[in-house]
């Protein structure tokens, strides 16, 4: 029985945090995708995730500088849509000469509250 629940509950974590892609494509390119993947000794299915992962890298930094520059996302935000890792997402930022836009209203209510803030609390022990 506590088999049985395990095995439910890994399957709706699994559905919680995996889709599925869908699409067909004609007998002959089936042929040849099989043929690719039984040489590299994957599944079709594995071939197909990471065709479609190398094929959406360039739009995925592109998209996630094209949000910066429309101030959508900040820097954080753009560097989780890349799918790149910290560093080449930092040399990429800096190879764009992306900057990240702070609004005007934010930096004056930060500028008042740092005014306002009592100071003596941080020097008490």
């Amino acid at each position: 029985m506590l088999y049985f629940i395990a095995k439910i509950y890994i399957i709706l974590l699994y559905n919680l945090f995996m889709s599925q892609v869908n699409f067909r494509i004609d007998n002959d390119e089936m042929a040849i995708i099989k043929k690719i993947a039984e040489e590299k000794g994957i599944s079709v299915a594995e071939l197909a995730k990471r065709a479609l992962k190398e094929k959406l890298k360039i739009d995925r930094i592109n998209l996630a500088f094209q949000m910066v520059s429309d101030e959508k996302v900040g820097f954080k935000g753009a560097w989780k849509i890349s799918g790149l890792d910290y560093n080449e997402f930092l040399s990429e930022w800096v190879k764009r000469g992306a900057y990240e836009s702070i609004p005007v209203d934010l930096i004056t209510k930060n500028i008042a509250d740092a005014k306002n803030y009592d100071w003596e609390l941080l020097m008490k022990n």
